[in-house]
């Protein structure tokens, strides 16, 4: 097995020509849903063959639940400034505390909420709109690196229903934690919840108050997410 890191202009189609393979075999080998969205920067597993460049080894495991997949994506650019953040031994919380953090820094969102937004809408990192396009925060729309579309649950008059929708794709991690925090800063609807900056769970009140998320108990999952893993720690 070999890895090849996508440059912009490459498609499936020549990638599978270019290393003596199939499309079909690429996607499911990298559990590509859509073979026409392929993001530059992501880095493909090719069956046999040489090894094109490099891939970074990058993994986490949450405390709950259970082992996550490995996840890899291109390194960010330097930010400037280093942020203190507590050490749990939760490698998913000790690898994106330092980005809720500036997010709070930055744009008043407690870190704490962030967190556990990114929890929860990303299963801890490894869901399929996560692991393909950095998504940690569920945003609709067109993001630095295009859209990604996908499946997702919504709750209408209190039925849940299922529908594609197009998510905001970015090139990594610390993307996704700027834009949520300068969404959430920036869309008049949020308003209300910066007055609750020092109440994480009130903020997080707000957030679904303000139409965040179809689900009604989207607020008690955030803050019994905050309580369970003690992310007050990280506003401090």
């Amino acid at each position: 097995m070999s890895t090849y890191r996508i440059q912009r202009g490459d498609t499936l189609w020549a990638l599978a020509k270019r290393f003596g393979t199939t499309v079909s075999k690429l996607a499911s080998t990298n559990h590509i849903e859509n073979p026409n969205l392929i993001i530059t920067g992501h880095t493909l597993e090719v069956p046999g063959g040489k090894t094109t460049s490099k891939k970074p080894p990058s993994s986490f495991q949450p405390d709950k639940p259970g082992k996550a997949p490995a996840q890899t994506e291109p390194k960010a650019p330097a930010r400037p400034g280093k942020i203190s953040a507590p050490k749990t031994g939760n490698v998913f919380l000790d690898k994106y505390g330092p980005a809720a953090i500036r997010s709070m820094q930055s744009t008043g969102v407690p870190a704490s909420v962030t967190l556990a937004q990114a929890i929860l809408e990303s299963g801890w990192g490894r869901s399929g709109l996560t692991r393909k396009a950095f998504n940690f925060f569920g945003i609709k729309g067109t993001g630095p690196a295009g859209s990604l579309t996908v499946r997702t649950r919504e709750v209408v008059n209190g039925r849940s229903i299922y529908i594609n929708a197009a998510f905001k794709a970015y090139h990594n991690a610390a993307e996704s934690f700027v834009d949520h925090g300068k969404m959430l800063r920036r869309m008049s609807r949020y308003a209300p919840c910066f007055r609750y900056r020092n109440d994480p769970a009130q903020f997080a009140r707000e957030l679904q108050k303000a139409g965040y998320a179809t689900d009604p108990n989207y607020a008690s999952a955030l803050i019994n997410i905050i309580k369970q893993y003690g992310l007050a720690r990280f506003d401090r």
